[in-house]
């Protein structure tokens, strides 16, 4: 079985196992909108909605009385927007703006369909903005950084998972769920699959290309011979756990650059910016990182695109005549 596929498999029984202690209308949310999400999609939706209920059940009496299964459209018929908002404020002792936007427009979609489905006659969601998200700075690896990084002695299957992030951009899991036969050596490209099941070819530098036959001729597996084998494997086990890449990194690039707090998401950020430095296309920088939106990738590079806008304005159109 594939690594996507285990992961999809875990998240449904989790996220059964949750919906069996919600209300039912959340069961039938679920099924509402299972044909257009991810199992991982759907597990955040139920994770988001426990934690409302939880909050019901803590702060209104007429509500905490009850098993959280027994609560139904009726209880939440006579919520109003303002317990929303003492919802979202109680958030923050555990939750930046980011994590409170997601829950909000979690519960946005969940009062939507109860709406949509005549369960509750208003919905108080749409009165409640949605939380001020701060633009953070892309935090990412200075070329003398990376050298740093990569100098420093690390075992050939660690260099090679680095290499692969600073050299391609994957995501943590599109590296994990790599198999020893995605890989396509004489053609230097390698197949994945992307957040949300798309399967994509990317390509390989040649630096890279040789990186990955080292590691492959030192464990002893080949693409023609080794299918549905893990590329990188991990401690005891046939596959490295996302967990297990995230302290690799982590423990790497804290040693070599203590004032940044490292992740395979910076080190991401650390290619995207190079190649959106190098080309200048944010289409192809949202296509090769597996954006599907692309003003997702204007939203995350606008200081870069800033950046080269004003070296635009030094360029010379003309040559302002000598003086004598």
């Amino acid at each position: 079985m594939s690594f996507q596929r285990e992961r999809d498999n875990a998240a449904r029984e989790r996220a059964d196992k949750i919906l069996a202690d919600l209300p039912h209308v959340c069961t039938e949310f679920v099924l509402a909108i299972s044909a257009r999400s991810t199992s991982l999609t759907i597990l955040n939706y139920v994770y988001d909605l426990r934690a409302f209920f939880i909050f019901l059940q803590m702060k209104f009496p007429e509500i905490g009385h009850l098993d959280m299964n027994q609560i139904g459209v009726e209880q939440l018929e006579l919520l109003t927007a303002h317990d929303i908002e003492l919802y979202l404020h109680d958030l923050t002792r555990t939750n930046g703006d980011r994590g409170r936007a997601r829950k909000l427009s979690a519960l946005r979609s969940f009062f939507a369909f109860m709406y949509k489905r005549d369960m509750i006659t208003k919905n108080e969601l749409t009165r409640v903005d949605m939380p001020k998200i701060r633009t953070r700075a892309i935090v990412k690896l200075e070329t003398p950084e990376v050298r740093e990084i990569l100098d420093r002695p690390l075992t050939l299957r660690d260099a090679t998972i680095l290499q692969m992030f600073l050299g391609t951009g994957i995501r943590v899991s599109e590296l994990v769920g790599l198999n020893v036969d995605d890989i396509d050596l004489k053609n230097k490209s390698f197949k994945i699959i992307r957040k949300g099941g798309a399967e994509a070819i990317l390509y390989l530098s040649d630096d890279l290309a040789t990186q990955l036959l080292g590691y492959m001729d030192s464990i002893g597996v080949s693409p023609k011979t080794h299918r549905g084998v893990a590329l990188f494997g991990g401690m005891g086990t046939d596959r490295i756990g996302i967990r297990a890449v995230q302290k690799l990194v982590k423990k790497y690039a804290l040693a070599a650059v203590p004032l940044k707090n490292i992740s395979p998401h910076k080190l991401r950020s650390t290619y995207g910016t190079a190649l959106y430095r190098e080309t200048g296309d944010i289409y192809l920088v949202a296509d090769v990182l597996g954006h599907r939106d692309v003003n997702t990738t204007t939203k995350h590079y606008a200081q870069i695109a800033d950046d080269r806008r004003r070296d635009a304005a030094d360029v010379p159109i003309y040559k302002s005549p000598k003086k004598d």
